[in-house]
């Protein structure tokens, strides 16, 4: 009872720091460290209380270690999202934060993959907030992008690609008792493949074809089951959009333009000063571009870009004035400049779904709509 008790007051916590945590990112655009730091210690109280009556009633401590563990893991994924460039360093640790604070009975649902899960709520939020107010901003080049996904010979290049590397991706997380569900399996595939594209190169075409032949061969007929394709299609789907909002960066247009003199330290930059074949070129970048940001970050590409301007970071004292000086020669006066989006909120609302549908929302709400239509008639399980 006072376990229970003790837990909900965490919930508390994360309700109203994270309301604090998401006003201030909305408003001011910044997460304060002492705002984490309290959550933190308030939190780490808690659990400490939890634990000694844990330990007086059975001799052991028993739930501390699993919060530690749950926030290792969630400041790797908020660090990993940093150095990718997704994330500012301030989301990745309240990430971290969360994931320690958050009790393990609203995490049930999800077994092994907690941390994916929660990822997964958050990732589908932020994808939605992306789309739906850019949908009418999309210019002839962004159109001439989407029908070049979608043409056929894309297609069935993705869909190839996705049968071979959904099989590899399967036996991966049965191995690590990873639950996924169909949006955290088309999310880890979108990155395996924005990853394969840009250290590959050319050969990622051939790696791609040689995993769609060895599943032809070694798992016949299992993907034959009507299960699995309709599995596979349904991952299929969600990487195509993913595709288009993290690897190819479409949908992304919150772009203002500033004077050259008016650029500020952190602003982000979306067109850089780049040398190439001995030149120096500006060159415009998608922010929300995973394909892009890798090819960068890993040295893949034929430019480099000036004065070490890092995409995870945006303009610093260091660089600043080098990269206007650049601008101002070149005869720009404005320069494209990323409206910062403030992912707290939906941070936070990601972990409040975890708590109301005790771990993935997003499972239980495909599960709900499937039962609907069972009921209905309209489905048979």
């Amino acid at each position: 009872m006072i376990i229970t008790l003790l837990d909900w007051m965490l919930v508390i916590l994360i309700l109203i720091f994270g309301a604090r945590i998401s006003y201030t990112d909305f408003k001011r655009n910044k997460i304060y460290n002492k705002d984490l730091l309290l959550l933190l210690i308030f939190s780490l109280i808690i659990i400490c209380i939890q634990d000694v009556i844990f330990f007086m009633n059975y001799g052991k401590i028993f739930l501390l270690p699993k919060h530690v563990l749950r926030g290792i893991l969630g400041i790797s994924i908020g660090f990993l999202f940093w150095i990718m460039g997704l994330w500012a360093p301030a989301d990745g640790k309240l990430f971290g934060v969360l994931s320690f604070v958050i009790p393990g009975r609203f995490l049930v649902v999800t077994n092994n993959s907690e941390m994916l899960s929660l990822l997964s709520n958050i990732l589908v939020l932020i994808s939605i907030a992306i789309i739906i107010p850019n949908i009418t901003k999309l210019d002839k080049k962004d159109l001439n992008q989407i029908k070049k996904i979608l043409n056929p010979k894309s297609i069935s290049f993705s869909l190839i690609g996705v049968f071979g590397l959904l099989w590899i991706l399967q036996w991966i997380m049965s191995l690590l008792r990873i639950n996924g569900n169909i949006i955290l399996t088309a999310i880890i595939l979108t990155f395996i493949i924005g990853f394969f594209r840009v250290v590959f190169k050319l050969k990622f075409k051939v790696l791609i074809f040689l995993l769609f032949f060895l599943r032809l061969f070694l798992d016949f007929p299992n993907y034959l089951s009507l299960q699995e394709m309709f599995k596979m299609l349904k991952v299929f789907v969600v990487y195509i959009l993913l595709r288009m909002i993290i690897l190819e960066g479409i949908f992304n247009k919150n772009i203002a333009y500033k004077k050259v003199d008016e650029l500020k330290i952190g602003d982000y930059l979306a067109m850089v000063p780049v040398k190439e074949n001995g030149k120096i070129n500006l060159k415009r970048i998608n922010f929300f571009s995973l394909f892009n940001y890798l090819s960068t970050a890993l040295g893949f590409e034929e430019y480099e870009i000036i004065g070490n301007y890092d995409q995870s970071i945006g303009l610093e004292s260091e660089n600043i004035e080098v990269i206007k000086k650049i601008f101002k020669e070149k005869g720009t006066t404005e320069v494209p400049v990323f409206k910062t989006m403030p992912f707290a909120p939906y941070i936070v609302l990601g972990f409040v779904i975890a708590i109301i549908c005790k771990g993935d929302g997003f499972i239980l709400l495909g599960i709900f709509i499937k039962t609907i239509l069972w009921k209905i008639g309209l489905l048979k399980i």
